[in-house]
């Protein structure tokens, strides 16, 4: 791997600096080194993504969700080896040590093999009647609303287009004519489009039944999302965690306005101050393992939310994936008019 010093980090480095060198790199694993340039251990976006399962602060120390024994090579090690190591252990990055631990370098997994595009389906639910924007989706679906020039469902498939995503579907039901006519058969952005119609309402997971026998992961979205996420990472955590449905969650705070007032039947137990509350809200943005679509019944109207929730009654793996990138649900006027001025 070519540049690798600029992926090497110190203790006193925060957890944000590893987060703007993974960006910098376009790498996803930062090495913490001594003053001596020994290898400390290592932090990938996994790492960090756990961690903020765990409240972790992005201003901590990169050592809070460090990896201290990553799997290593010798500089004298064989290509060969190294392969076989990231082939039978599954994992994307080997750092090459000397005797005395000192890094020389980093193999990665593509730098042995080329990365190919992706060729797993994705459904945009575009059919929701958008009432929260009325007057704007009286006479237009919600996913087409503009956002400085692009409409909302666009952006978010160039998006995926650029990370090498081909495949799509778009759920479509309020005004879906309009979305069929613009986008057509996906020709003018290079590649395949086609439409779950329904001819009633079935939620935002009911659709999923009318694909024709998926065999590959799905990535399922909301149509109405502007976010910078790298839906390959995504991908990635959803495999090697062995998931039947991923879950994209991004965490958020909310400050009670009033004195909390913590009792037990009408004994008082404490007060707090305005406290501060922390939740993980759902994103609208899913990995789905084909075979969870058998727990649709045919027609059935079913929302992701209950989707989800019979999957975990049935004891199937359900996992979150924190978002630290850039995410917005544009719920309403208030929330389309601060993405608008965020992408000018």
């Amino acid at each position: 791997m070519k540049n690798w010093q600029s992926l090497v980090v110190q203790s006193f480095h925060s957890i944000k600096d590893a987060m703007n060198l993974f960006e910098k790199n376009n790498a996803q694993i930062v090495l913490v080194v001594d003053e001596s340039n020994v290898l400390l251990g290592t932090v990938t976006d996994g790492d960090i993504r756990r961690g903020l399962l765990k409240f972790v602060n992005l201003t901590d120390s990169v050592i809070t969700v460090m990896n201290p024994k990553p799997i290593t090579a010798f500089a004298h090690t064989l290509e060969d080896e190294v392969l076989k190591k990231i082939s039978n252990l599954d994992i994307k990055y080997v750092p090459i040590v000397d005797e005395k631990r000192k890094i020389k370098g980093v193999y990665s997994k593509e730098d042995f093999s080329k990365v190919l595009p992706k060729d797993n389906p994705v459904i945009i639910m575009a059919g929701g009647d958008g009432i929260r924007l009325r007057p704007l989706t009286e006479n237009l679906p919600k996913p087409l609303v503009d956002i400085n020039g692009c409409p909302i469902i666009e952006r978010l498939l160039l998006q995926l287009i650029d990370q090498g995503f081909g495949k799509f579907y778009l759920s479509v039901n309020y005004l879906g004519e309009m979305i069929e006519n613009y986008f057509g058969e996906g020709k003018k952005w290079g590649v395949e489009i086609s439409y779950l119609k329904e001819d009633q309402k079935l939620g935002t997971a009911g659709s999923l039944h009318l694909l024709k026998s998926p065999n590959k992961d799905l990535i399922v979205l909301n149509g109405d999302l502007v976010t910078s996420i790298n839906f390959k990472q995504l991908l990635a955590f959803h495999s090697d965690e062995k998931a039947d449905v991923t879950i994209g969650i991004q965490h958020i705070t909310f400050r009670v306005p009033y004195g909390v007032v913590n009792y037990t039947e009408v004994k008082v137990d404490s007060l707090e101050e305005k406290p501060v509350l922390n939740y993980h809200v759902n994103c609208g943005i899913y990995v789905v393992n084909p075979k969870c679509l058998n727990e649709i019944r045919i027609e059935e109207k079913i929302d992701m939310t209950c989707l989800i929730n019979r999957l975990i009654d049935k004891k199937y793996r359900v996992l979150a994936f924190p978002i630290y990138e850039e995410w917005h649900d544009i719920g309403n006027i208030r929330d389309l008019e601060k993405v608008r001025g965020i992408y000018k």
